[in-house]
């Protein structure tokens, strides 16, 4: 008997389509060493670096010191919290 239930395989297919077809700029990091594990069409688009050479790589690779510094802080900020830090505008090199 099939379920309606989808397998956690599909599951991780849909929210991968869904959000690499989002006109917004979407990643996501690991939280212990901040490499990136996700990163779609739109930050693509936005930072003019593909997924395949942002994945497992962090801020420090792919922007200046000072700039990945910001981030990291903004990002561990966000841990200790366990809630959405909104930022309103940040600088792109």
């Amino acid at each position: 008997m099939k379920t309606n239930f989808a397998t956690e395989k599909e599951t991780q297919q849909f929210l991968k389509v869904f959000l690499d077809n989002l006109p917004y700029p979407i990643f996501v990091k690991r939280a212990k060493d901040g490499g990136f594990v996700y990163w779609n069409k739109a930050e693509e688009d936005l930072v003019g670096i593909s997924a395949a050479s942002a994945l497992n790589k962090t801020d420090f690779d792919i922007v200046p010191k000072a700039q990945a510094e910001f981030f990291r802080k903004m990002d561990m900020e966000v841990f200790k919290k366990g809630s959405v830090l909104i930022i309103p505008e940040e600088p792109l090199y």
